[in-house]
C-alpha cells in the first residue's frame, strides 16, 4: 500500500504543498507516510504507530519517527494546513486512479464522495417497499432534523404481519424503541433494545400489521425523542 502511495507522488505532494513552522514540522515528508503506514496496519492512537518499530518492521520501513515526535508533528498542524492535506490528498487520488483502474469503463463516467462531515440530514419520504411473498427489501431511513442518526431497514410480509431487520447508529441513550406505524396513526412497539456501543445495533422486529396499512416505522429513544423514520408514500 504505501509502495503504490509512494509511486503516486505521496512524499512529493507533502513536500510542495505543507508548509508546517520548524518546530515540530520538519520532514513532513516522511512523518505522513509514515502516519498512513501506521494506519494501514491498525494503529488508532498515536502509541500505535510504535508498530511500525517491531519485529521485523525495519525491513520495510525507513526512517520511522517514534509515536511522540509524530505527536508533536501533528499538534503543530492549524486549520490551514489540514486544507493543504485536503489538497493532497485529491491530487493523490487523480495519481491512484491512474495507476490503479479498477472501474472499468469509469474513464467514461464515475463518481466519488468522499467527505468527513458528520450533520443531521433531512430527505423526503422513504418508501417501504415489501410485497407478498417477496423476500426482504433494504431501504434507508431518514434522520429527524437535528439528530445524528443513520440506518436501513429490511422489510418482509409474512402471513402474519411483516418481518423487521433494522441496522442502525443513533445518539447515545439508555434505551430505544422502533414503532409501527398505521393509517391511524396508532402505533405499536416492533422492537425494542438497550444501550450499545457507539450506538450501532442490528435489530430484529415484527409487527401484525400487513402490506399497506403500515404506514411508516419510528425508531425513538424510550424517552420518545424521535431519531429515524422510514415512511410509505
Amino acid at each position: 500500500m504505501l509502495a503504490l502511495a509512494q509511486r503516486c507522488g505521496l512524499s512529493e505532494l507533502v513536500a510542495s504543498k505543507l508548509t508546517l513552522p520548524a518546530q515540530g514540522g520538519v520532514n513532513a515528508h516522511l512523518k505522513v507516510p509514515g502516519l498512513v503506514g501506521g494506519m494501514v496496519t491498525g494503529a488508532d492512537s498515536i502509541d500505535d504507530i510504535d508498530v511500525l518499530r517491531h519485529g521485523g518492521m525495519n525491513r520495510l520501513f525507513g526512517g520511522v519517527r517514534a509515536p511522540s515526535t509524530l505527536g508533536t508533528f501533528l499538534r503543530s498542524f492549524t486549520f490551514g494546513h489540514v486544507r493543504q492535506l485536503d489538497s493532497v490528498a485529491a491530487e493523490l487520488l487523480v495519481e491512484l486512479a491512474r495507476r490503479s483502474p479498477v472501474l472499468a469503463g469509469a474513464d467514461q463516467v464515475g463518481y466519488v464522495d468522499i467527505g468527513d462531515t458528520v450533520k443531521a440530514a433531512a430527505a423526503g419520504a422513504v418508501v417501504l417497499v415489501g410485497l407478498p411473498g417477496a423476500g426482504p427489501s433494504r431501504v434507508a431511513f431518514t434522520a429527524t432534523a437535528g439528530q445524528v442518526a443513520a440506518g436501513d431497514l429490511a422489510v418482509a410480509d409474512k402471513p402474519w404481519g411483516t418481518a423487521l431487520h433494522l441496522r442502525v447508529r443513533v445518539p447515545d441513550a439508555p434505551s430505544y424503541v422502533a414503532w409501527a406505524v398505521e393509517a391511524s396513526g396508532h402505533r405499536t412497539v416492533a422492537a425494542s433494545w438497550g444501550r450499545t456501543p457507539g450506538g450501532r445495533m442490528d435489530v430484529d422486529g415484527a409487527t401484525a400489521l400487513h402490506g399497506r396499512s403500515l404506514i411508516s416505522i419510528v425508531v425513538t429513544t424510550g424517552s420518545g425523542a424521535s431519531l429515524l423514520t422510514a415512511q410509505r408514500t
